[in-house]
């Protein structure tokens, strides 16, 4: 996997070789190169190493070479990596403004509408869905079109499910405040099941788009206003908002949903207990949201809770999640 970061096959076998090895002198690693007859200079690789962070020059006489902790030196590379693919994106969304901007259009009245009326917009948002030619992406947040009781159950996405079954893909996210709605969990159980792809993060903006390309924009950010909506055909403000959705999407937390409860993966680390709870934690719900969804108290939340941050070593909720994802909790085979 390192080829990534610009290791030759045999560098990574060499590196592979040094981390059963406390020290080395150059010397030791010119014969490990010798005795598996590895065509690599020996000071320029050990220098390539060091510079990726992967290994410590000690000083002595001669001098050593040490291999930085894995669990470190790896998890900063791909923390640069990621960093780096970020900074791509936006630059190339930049750029594709500039190309776009570049060009003669039609009147840019024409290529954005505003949609009054929550009936209309409930309307204009399934005939998206309709005509997708084949994906339907959404960030799912407050506020709602259609207002329910606080004992009325979240229904069942029947159009969504229709298309899931045509073969149109769906991926969405959702914000953690969506998530606290009676019956939420089990809409979400259906639609994975189907196929759709859920991911749970703080999303910026309320989006529905379709690569037909077309898409809808919550106009106003009140939390109960759902009365107009942006229609957005422009290229430019289109492929904006596909990178501001795929920028989001990286960063999510892959979701899945049984039983009506938060699934997470297979793992030997966590307690039962901590595989219904940590989806929750890691998604920003409240103590108070997380009772209501397992149907705990909030001191059972808190209780598992604690428990679980003395296992992980953590001093907060979010080092907890943190520590979560960085052991594999979060992730793995569909198991258990």
């Amino acid at each position: 996997m390192l080829d990534a970061f610009g290791l030759t096959e045999q560098q990574q076998a060499l590196y592979e070789l040094l981390l059963t090895r406390p020290l080395v002198s150059q010397t030791d690693v010119a014969e490990i190169v010798a005795d598996h007859d590895w065509a690599l200079p020996v000071r320029a690789t050990l220098s390539h190493l060091q510079g990726l962070g992967l290994v410590a020059r000690i000083p002595a006489d001669p001098p050593q070479w040490a291999v930085v902790d894995p669990e470190t030196a790896l998890d900063a590379l791909l923390l640069a990596r990621a960093q780096t693919l970020a900074t791509a994106r936006r630059r190339a969304a930049e750029l594709v403004t500039r190309f776009h901007g570049g060009r003669a259009r039609t009147d840019p009245m024409e290529l954005v509408e505003v949609v009054y009326g929550q009936q209309a917009i409930i309307e204009q948002f399934a005939q998206l869905q309709r005509d997708a030619p084949s994906e339907v992406c959404a960030t799912d947040a407050p506020p709602y079109a259609s207002v329910r009781s606080e004992d009325e159950d979240h229904p069942v996405n029947t159009l969504e499910l229709e298309l899931l079954g045509r073969g149109i893909a769906y991926r969405v996210l959702y914000d953690p405040r969506g998530l606290d709605r009676p019956g939420r969990l089990a809409d979400l159980e259906v639609g994975i099941a189907a196929g759709e792809q859920a991911r749970v993060a703080d999303v910026p903006v309320k989006l529905l788009m379709s690569d037909a390309p077309l898409a809808f924009l919550q106009l106003h950010r009140r939390p109960t206003d759902f009365a107009s909506a942006l229609r957005l055909e422009d290229s430019t403000l289109l492929e904006a908002m596909r990178e501001l959705f795929e920028m989001y999407w990286q960063r999510a937390i892959p979701l899945r949903v049984r039983a009506g409860l938060p699934r997470l993966d297979g793992s030997t680390g966590p307690t039962p207990a901590e595989r219904r709870l940590l989806p929750l934690l890691v998604g920003g719900l409240s103590d108070v949201a997380i009772a209501r969804q397992l149907g705990w108290t909030e001191r059972t939340v808190r209780r598992h809770l604690q428990r679980m941050m003395v296992k992980l070593n953590a001093g907060t909720r979010f080092q907890a999640g943190y520590q979560a994802v960085q052991r594999g909790w979060l992730g793995g085979s569909d198991v258990g």
